[in-house]
């Protein structure tokens, strides 16, 4: 079995989602395209996938973005995966409410 790679904002990531009270569990070791983490605040629940600033999907990363029907963030700072969460959260409850 391989070691799971996970891109250096990984660690930031988590750390500013917990800050912001966002239960966060890691899933890099899952492979095949599914993302770095799950994370859920509230009912909401979210697959972020960390990257570096210049960071790309792989193919299997792009096939699984693009076949997933939940939310699904990329983020390359801890600050823009809490932006990209609340964002996400927001949309979901506008969403839901139609």
């Amino acid at each position: 079995m391989r070691a799971a790679k996970v891109d250096a904002t990984h660690r930031e990531i988590v750390d500013a989602l917990r800050a912001a009270r966002v239960c966060v569990h890691g899933t890099a070791a899952v492979g095949r395209g599914f993302p770095d983490a799950v994370a859920s605040l509230d009912g909401f629940t979210a697959l972020v996938e960390c990257k570096t600033a210049s960071g790309k999907l792989n193919a299997a990363q792009q096939r699984f973005h693009d076949s997933w029907q939940g939310a699904v963030i990329v983020a390359r700072s801890g600050e823009e995966a809490v932006q990209k969460f609340m964002e996400a959260k927001v949309a979901a409850v506008k969403q839901a409410s139609l």
